[in-house]
């Protein structure tokens, strides 16, 4: 768990707020027998302006080398009160090996989206889901330790 702050350290989401979003996830996928296991339960905390103020993100946090190769990372970049921006959410790729989650929903009441289904979601395409308009492909990658898992729908989205 990657937590994006200021570069001065200050800001990102906060302890409480990072197992709010691992909460997420459980609750997401537990019914489908996946679980995940956050070693240490440590949060890298990345001090970067340039990146605490990507409003929507940035995409170059997925190629940052935290030296850890056996999981899969996830960078939470902070809630950004309406109406500066909507959030989003990115995988690496379909069995990509790095996610990350910004800012708020467009809509109100504009919860944050790093603790919501967004997380589950990007973690989906992590695991080798595809979104369900682009068929019922499987992703066919050798380093997706289950490819055969795919979903009917999308995984739901808060209230």
């Amino acid at each position: 768990m990657n937590v994006i702050r200021d570069g001065n350290g200050n800001g990102g989401q906060t302890s409480e707020q990072v197992h709010e979003a691992i909460n997420f996830l459980h609750q997401d996928f537990k019914n489908h027998n996946i679980f995940f296991i956050w070693e240490n339960c440590h949060i890298n905390y990345i001090n970067n302006q340039a990146y605490y103020e990507a409003v929507a993100g940035d995409e170059d946090v997925l190629s940052i080398s935290t030296g850890i190769d056996d999981g899969i990372q996830v960078y939470l970049f902070p809630d950004h009160p309406w109406p500066v921006a909507n959030g989003r959410g990115k995988a690496g790729g379909i069995c990509g090996g790095a996610l990350f989650v910004s800012g708020n929903y467009f809509f109100s009441p504009h919860n944050s989206l790093v603790r919501s289904s967004v997380l589950s979601h990007e973690m989906g395409h992590c695991l080798g889901l595809w979104h369900t308009d682009e068929g019922t492909q499987i992703a066919n990658d050798p380093n997706c330790t289950y490819p055969a898992i795919t979903y009917a729908t999308h995984l739901p989205t808060p209230a």
